[in-house]
């Protein structure tokens, strides 16, 4: 990749801007929410070199499940093996480069619609029928062990599954300990998973999709009717780990804030055990580098990845977690859609706004016009764009 057609400025002139304090500090160009040269390094220096979710565990639990997934134009597929381990590989079989698994079904085995080559679920080369010929599977010279799919390394935390494309990051237990430290009081082996799931479609840049939710500046403009500011916020900052920020307030607030619109009768969700000793609340929204987020509250935790689907279109999926039965139990059902609905209302209201800010991105690069950031509200989102700028420029 030649860093010339990368921007208007150079690298170098991008972080020069990027990296002053917070306050005076400007923000990438926009060029960098469009341009397809700036997207290519975005995958080579960014996706591929570190640790990107791709996927949750729990959407293949049983052996012999399997999901596709295309994300910034790479086509990989999840397996759970007969072992239980979550597996990912390039879905591309190795004959002619067919994808090999086309939808999320469960089967023994992985098999190539096109010639019919198929693969244990780890992966091997286990079937090349008729190659040599009518009920000849069997060539001479042809060495089946050097031709399974090729792995990716993998792994999960918090049933997100992460990729790490070039196989050279360092361990993924490694690179989320300081977000396990931050959240410990969280008992992430209470949290069950809610069945169902929220999907979105921006017509956007993934960074753009990202940096409406790293920020809480907006809260009372766009989402008057839902959120307010806590006096007592603060950035989280991890490092090449997570950006993010956390808020507390006192028990009562937070009772109220988490059963407005359940009637008398309904039952309200179960707490972490963290805050039955505890006379504040604490939420925390941490941005997992490069393209996750897990938002932790009293009551449930939502786990969000965004899917770069070429420069200018992202989606999104997130799974939510509750206190044990009140994931599933039906008494809990109706403060289980009443929290849901109120995510979901929340980013509806983002989407206008995320995808009016991509429209004028050429705009904007045209004139220079190069954005600014509140110190307060906005230093995670300070924190993104740096990590961005330093990964790109890391040949």
């Amino acid at each position: 990749m030649d860093e010339s057609k990368v921007a208007s400025a150079s690298l170098h002139a991008i972080s020069e801007m990027v990296e002053r304090p917070t306050s005076i500090a400007e923000g990438l160009p926009g060029r960098a929410y469009y341009d397809g040269d700036f997207y290519q390094l975005e995958r080579e220096r960014l996706f591929a070199r570190g640790w990107m979710a791709v996927g949750f565990a729990s959407d293949i639990p049983k052996p012999g499940d399997m999901e596709p997934i295309t994300i910034a134009e790479w086509e990989l597929v999840m397996v759970r093996g007969q072992d239980g381990i979550v597996r990912c590989f390039h879905n591309i079989c190795r004959h002619r480069g067919m994808r090999v698994v086309k939808e999320k079904t469960n089967r023994p085995s992985i098999v190539c619609s096109y010639h019919c080559w198929g693969y244990k679920l780890n992966g091997a080369l286990i079937g090349t029928p008729n190659i040599a010929g009518i009920q000849k599977g069997d060539a001479p010279g042809f060495n089946k062990s050097e031709l399974g799919l090729l792995p990716v390394r993998c792994d999960t935390w918090n049933d997100l599954v992460f990729v790490n494309l070039d196989g050279n990051a360092g361990s993924l237990q490694d690179h989320m300990q300081p977000a396990d430290v931050r959240t410990q009081h969280f008992d992430m082996t209470r949290a069950v998973a809610w069945p169902d799931e929220i999907s979105f479609t921006f017509e956007a840049n993934w960074k753009i999709a990202i940096e409406s939710g790293i920020e809480d500046y907006h809260l009372p403009y766009v989402h008057k009717k839902w959120l307010t500011y806590s006096d007592d916020y603060a950035t989280e900052d991890g490092g090449d780990t997570y950006h993010g920020f956390s808020s507390r307030r006192s028990l009562a607030e937070t009772r109220e804030r988490y059963t407005k619109g359940l009637d008398s009768g309904d039952i309200p969700l179960k707490s972490f055990p963290y805050y039955e000793v505890n006379d504040k609340a604490e939420a925390i929204s941490l941005y997992l580098m490069p393209n996750a987020n897990v938002f932790y509250s009293p009551t449930m935790v939502k786990v969000q990845y965004f899917i770069p689907r070429g420069p200018e279109r992202t989606i999104s999926r997130s799974k939510a977690y509750f206190v044990d039965e009140a994931a599933t139990a039906p008494e809990y059902d109706q403060a289980r859609q009443t929290a849901m609905s109120f995510f979901k209302e929340v980013v509806k209201e983002d989407i206008d706004y995320i995808q009016t800010v991509q429209s004028l991105a050429r705009a904007r690069n045209a004139l220079n016009l190069n954005t600014r950031y509140s110190p307060h509200w906005e230093a995670a989102l300070h924190g993104f764009h740096r990590y961005i700028v330093r990964n790109l420029q890391n040949r």
